[in-house]
């Protein structure tokens, strides 16, 4: 039996949200109204995403995380000694 993690869809007034049952869906969040927004049936998906898969994405929605922030992870990280250890060893082929 599928998990209901998303019960509260909005469906555009021309769309009935009962057509969509046990049906995989897309949608986007709204975060103004703390709903998820149905895009589209997804016909070219026989099977929905686990609930980690849909947990994780939640997570990442609510993160926010800009670009100007991943980014500077990013470069933080590659100049972290981890990635810079082995960057002056010569190696022979």
């Amino acid at each position: 039996k599928p998990v209901e993690v998303a019960k509260d869809v909005v469906f555009a007034n021309h769309l009935d949200a009962a057509d969509f049952k046990n049906k995989i869906v897309e949608c986007s969040w709204n975060p103004e109204h703390q709903t998820w927004v149905f895009l589209r049936e997804r016909t070219d998906k026989k099977t929905p995403n686990a609930l980690n898969i849909y947990q994780k994405v939640k997570q990442s929605i609510d993160d926010n995380i800009t670009e100007e922030e991943l980014m500077k992870y990013i470069d933080d990280a590659t100049k972290a000694d981890l990635y810079n250890k082995d960057r002056d060893k010569k190696v022979s082929i």
